[in-house]
């Protein structure tokens, strides 16, 4: 099967230095530039194959130096592709990222792969940092859940300009604008699915939460999850032939979204002359931090208004009262994303392709909507 393009070149790097006698034991090899000048590559591609060419014992990097031919450096037949994998997410406190790092790491194991994990903590220049960093490092491929983008950094995105022979796998939070391999979730039925089924069971005046669109915003970022949820949110209100009421959209200004659950802004829902009798939060921290808010003020939940949540987080499975939400397999993105990275480490094109995985509904409680309050606050059955 045809090698990747960083191996294909430490091969030619091992046959026109060493196999050829041009440079002996200790000797230094040509620099970075001179070694893209004469093999027609980018310094990715390069600093990738003097990586594979550390791992296998040919050459020694010294910090400040260069590279330099090692003692018994192997010949060209002895290559192996490399067994260096690297993960890169976000954060390392999301519950998310750690089980499509389980995901990861059971695949790497299956293809004798070692995992390499950094963290970029939801900062866009240290995650291009960290990607360069792995490929220095050796690995053969890199499995990034990218972190969220503002519109201009989506613009100019390094994705699309940098490391473009370099096998990267894009997991989860991938943008359609990435030209990568993906494994993503289809947000879009998972908004239209929690919209329906609230819909089916008698909910007609359904509130969301989204984050706030505006490119000009403070801190704006483009969260592709959670705007394809709102579409497919939008879609099933629109088939229902249920106008968008612009009132039940609780927009949070920033992707730190856990800040502005702020109660002034559930007041002004609840305050409606028609309050929702439903809300889909963004996930489910935010669906049990709302549903504390309103037990707080003496609305019942779910008998007044019914809570959902997306993503079946583990702080949620034994909150009271229970709430609908989704259960999205990120364990078996690792896997996928993983043995796309191994398919590219072997040699074989794939484009930008993507795979989409499902997001069933975990409905672990739903109430049959019957009642909603007045603005003063009494109930009364619904027209």
């Amino acid at each position: 099967m045809r090698r990747s393009l960083p191996q294909q070149i430490a091969t030619a790097v091992l046959k026109d230095y060493l196999e050829s006698g041009v440079l002996n034991s200790g000797d230094r090899l040509p620099s970075v530039r001179e070694l893209e000048q004469q093999y027609r590559a980018s310094r990715s591609t390069i600093l990738a194959a003097l990586g594979i060419l550390e791992q296998q014992g040919a050459i020694v990097r010294r910090h400040g130096l260069g590279c330099f031919v090692a003692e018994d450096a192997p010949r060209a037949s002895s290559m192996r592709p490399p067994h260096f994998l690297g993960y890169i997410s976000p954060s390392t406190d999301s519950e998310l990222m750690l089980r499509i790092y389980e995901g990861v790491e059971e695949a790497a194991r299956r293809y004798d792969l070692h995992v390499l994990v950094a963290s970029v903590c939801h900062d866009y220049n240290l995650e291009r940092k960290q990607v360069a960093r792995m490929i220095e490092a050796g690995c053969g491929a890199i499995v990034l859940s990218p972190t969220t983008r503002t519109p201009q950094q989506l613009a100019e995105d390094y994705l699309n300009r940098e490391f473009l022979d370099f096998p990267i796998v894009l997991v989860d939070l991938a943008y359609p604008q990435h030209k990568r391999p993906r494994v993503v979730f289809d947000n879009y039925h998972a908004g239209y699915d929690v919209t329906t089924t609230l819909l089916r069971a008698g909910h007609t005046r359904i509130a969301i939460m989204r984050l706030n669109p505006d490119p000009e915003a403070p801190f704006a970022c483009r969260h592709y999850a959670v705007e394809e949820r709102f579409r497919g949110y939008c879609d099933a209100l629109r088939q229902a032939h249920i106008p968008l009421c612009e009132e039940y959209v609780w927009t949070l200004q920033s992707s730190a979204f856990h800040s502005d659950l702020d109660a002034e802004h559930l007041e002004r829902l609840l305050a409606l002359p028609h309050p929702p009798t439903a809300l889909i939060a963004l996930e489910d921290i935010a669906a049990m931090s709302v549903t504390e808010l309103l037990l707080e003020r003496g609305v019942q939940v779910p008998e007044e208004i019914t809570v959902t949540g997306f993503d079946n987080l583990l702080p949620a499975r034994n909150f009271h009262p229970a709430f609908p939400t989704t259960f999205p397999d990120f364990r078996k993105a690792g896997e996928l994303a993983t043995w796309l990275a191994y398919s590219l480490m072997k040699g074989e094109t794939l484009g930008a392709i993507t795979y989409m995985l499902p997001v069933p509904l975990c409905n672990r409680r739903l109430s049959l909507k019957r009642r909603h309050f007045s603005r003063e606050g009494v109930g009364s059955a619904d027209a």
